[in-house]
C-alpha cells in the first residue's frame, strides 16, 4: 500500500450515527515495516495523546512508512472540520493532505496536499517532536 492507495480506500468522510455529523470515523494507522509487512490500526476511542504516542513508537522504532488519518476540528487558519492525513517515511513527515468538509452534509470543500496552513504544521508537528 502506498499513500495515495491509503487515501483512496481507507480515508472516507461518512455519516456518523453517535455523532449526528459527517467525519471520519474510525481514524486510520497503517505501519509498513522494514520487511514489507503491512499492520493496520483502526484508532476508535483514543485520545489524540494516545493517538500521538502510537505514531511515535512507530515511526522511532523503524518503521519504513506510517500513513495516518486523523478528524479533527476546525481552527486557526482552517475554516472546516477536516480530516487530517500524514505519511511519515523513515521517521520524516513526507506527505500531508488535508480534506475540509461540512459535518452537516458531508461535502468536501477543500483539498490540500502539503499545507502551508500553520494550524496543520502545529498538529504534524506534535508527532515528530
Amino acid at each position: 500500500m502506498n499513500f495515495e492507495q491509503f487515501k483512496e480506500q481507507l480515508v472516507k468522510i461518512e455519516f456518523i450515527e453517535s455523532a449526528d455529523a459527517f467525519g471520519h470515523h474510525p481514524m486510520q494507522l497503517v505501519v509498513i515495516d522494514a520487511d514489507e509487512r503491512m499492520e493496520l490500526n483502526s484508532l476508535s476511542h483514543l485520545g489524540i495523546q494516545h493517538i500521538i504516542s502510537r505514531v511515535k513508537e512507530y515511526i522511532n522504532n523503524g518503521s519504513k512508512d506510517v500513513f495516518l488519518s486523523i478528524d479533527m476540528p476546525k481552527g486557526g487558519d482552517v475554516e472546516n472540520d477536516f480530516v487530517l492525513m500524514v505519511h511519515f517515511n523513515n521517521n520524516k513527515v513526507v506527505a500531508t493532505t488535508s480534506k475540509e468538509y461540512i459535518p452537516e452534509t458531508g461535502e468536501v470543500v477543500k483539498v490540500i496536499d502539503d499545507s502551508n496552513s500553520s494550524h496543520i504544521r502545529t498538529i504534524v508537528n506534535y508527532f515528530t517532536a
